[in-house]
């Protein structure tokens, strides 16, 4: 579990210096590998979101992968780049653990569903239900 590999979606905002500032930054900085275009590769995209940016990870893998998006959220802040309520990142999990075994898909839900009132409070509330039709599934 320690090497679990894992993906990363960054959402945030440049101040209007755009894609071309970032890719220079975080190539001049860290020497992050970065495309703008679509690629089969596994290296760091940069696209446009409903916010500004949008920077996709590779797969990454334990603490060398933390280490890494742990470099890059450092340096995009330290160059003022910066989150509003509407933007932030979601994670992606290797969970082989999961494949073709109901049992523990039905532990993972019910999991959320225990603690979905502490997960709301990390999540923008537009992007949440409101409890009175959580109350017509519970």
């Amino acid at each position: 579990m320690r090497n679990r590999a894992f993906g990363v979606e960054l959402e945030f905002h440049t101040g209007g210096r755009g894609r071309d500032f970032v890719v220079n930054l975080l190539g001049r900085e860290i020497g992050l590998p970065i495309t703008t275009g679509y690629t089969t590769q596994n290296i760091w995209r940069l696209g446009y979101d409903g916010s500004e940016l949008e920077l996709r990870t590779p797969i990454l893998r334990g603490k060398k992968g933390f280490k890494e998006l742990k470099d890059v959220m450092n340096c995009l802040s330290a160059n003022d780049c910066y989150v509003t309520d509407s933007d932030g990142m979601h994670v992606h999990h290797d969970a082989p653990e999961f494949v073709n075994n109901i049992d523990n898909c039905i532990k993972l839900v019910a999991s959320w569903y225990n603690n979905r009132n502490l997960i709301y409070n990390f999540v923008d509330p537009s992007r949440t239900y409101d409890e009175e039709e959580d109350e017509e599934y519970g």
